[in-house]
């Protein structure tokens, strides 16, 4: 798969890289509309999927992922590109690689969401892709001047906004 971009955290080394991990995530079009998550907790809008797991191949990750957060049976996946993620965790680099890949669902099925994205009060949105760019980008703001706190304010949100154009570019 091909490199769509990288997202840094402000001043930090990637050559001290201590962490890694990799992500699968979806995306689901529909018409003029993306199938995100969003977090009634956070206020923010992503795309669906999340790690995987040792010895699991992206595909396995990306099908387990989808069915736990959104309910989806996936019918067809197809790799898009990846995008790398820099940003310092408890003082370490982490780089978190993320796999996006376009998804058609087959259909949908309930959720199994874990316990932490029930308590983020996270829940499957069609939206517009400038609608979630939108509102990433007020909390990137709001975060950024400390008004959030419980989550990284930059990079994650900079990285969905970064996918978000590039499917609004490349994809629609």
């Amino acid at each position: 798969m091909k490199l769509l971009g990288t997202v840094e955290e402000k001043n930090i080394n990637t050559s001290l890289v201590t962490l890694k991990r990799i992500s699968t995530r979806a995306i689901i079009l529909k018409e003029d509309k993306i199938l995100l998550v969003y977090s009634n907790m956070f206020h923010d809008f992503v795309t669906p999927g999340g790690g995987i797991k040792e010895k699991e191949q992206l595909e396995e990750g990306l099908k387990r992922e989808i069915r736990e957060e959104i309910g989806g049976l996936i019918k067809k996946a197809s790799p898009l590109g990846y995008i790398d993620e820099y940003r310092t965790v408890n003082g370490e680099v982490f780089c978190q690689k993320n796999y996006y890949f376009l998804v058609e669902i087959d259909h949908f099925i309930p959720p199994n969401r874990d316990t932490d994205e029930i308590i983020y009060g996270m829940e499957s949105r069609w939206v517009s892709i400038d609608e979630a760019i939108k509102q990433n980008e007020l909390e990137i703001k709001r975060r950024s001047n400390g008004e959030v706190h419980l989550v990284h304010p930059y990079t994650t949100l900079k990285r969905e906004n970064m996918i978000l154009d590039y499917i609004k570019e490349h994809v629609l």
